[in-house]
């Protein structure tokens, strides 16, 4: 699909579908929207994903009114 003409793709929300994106290198770009709440534990956002091979590029980062963040990472 990702070597296909056409509109981007969009995925919302996590799952153990991100981690296989990564670890298969089908993301081009990466956007996490950080919003200020705490709630305790939780799981980590890529579980599965080697972070040593994974390469992130700041692009753009969106401050919003409500103290949210959106972060866009060039992934490669």
């Amino acid at each position: 699909m990702k070597e296909q003409p056409g509109k981007d793709l969009i995925k919302y929300g996590t799952s153990r579908l991100d981690d296989l994106l990564l670890r298969d290198h089908l993301l081009d770009e990466l956007h996490l929207w950080y919003m200020p709440v705490v709630v305790g534990s939780g799981q980590r956002l890529f579980e599965d994903v080697d972070t040593s091979s994974l390469a992130l590029r700041l692009i753009d980062e969106r401050r919003l009114d409500n103290g949210s963040v959106i972060l866009s990472y060039a992934v490669g």
